[in-house]
């Protein structure tokens, strides 16, 4: 039995895409998510963090997986009022390990040539 936490209202839900930072918590994620804004007396830019608490069903995050978060349209409790809409990146997945290898193995592979060429001389 499923039924979409996501319900579509005629208002625009909030939606904003962070890091999952704890899920220690039962069917929880804590996403944190940073902004950029400008200071109104310094002129530059400052980083600003703010912690969301997400409904994760079937505690599907782990940390420092990157989510999108979307609003609920009901409140889970005192502190819940988002949900975990998709997972958009997964740091230990092996897709990313092997892009990581084999742009390793390419640097390696292109440095090797040369090692070889100046030994034979």
């Amino acid at each position: 039995f499923f039924f979409d936490l996501t319900l579509s209202c005629s208002k625009q839900m909030a939606q904003f895409i962070g890091t999952v930072v704890g899920t220690k918590m039962q069917n929880t994620a804590k996403v944190s998510v940073i902004r950029m804004s400008l200071h109104p007396q310094v002129l530059k830019y400052v980083r600003q963090r703010k912690t969301y608490f997400a409904h994760d069903v079937g505690n599907q995050c782990r940390e420092g997986d990157t989510v999108r978060i979307q609003e609920a349209a009901k409140s889970f409790s005192k502190h819940k009022h988002f949900v975990v809409a998709q997972i958009l990146d997964k740091p230990g997945h092996p897709r990313t390990h092997l892009h990581v290898t084999e742009t390793a193995r390419t640097v390696v592979d292109n440095s090797h040539p040369k090692t070889q060429k100046d030994a034979q001389t």
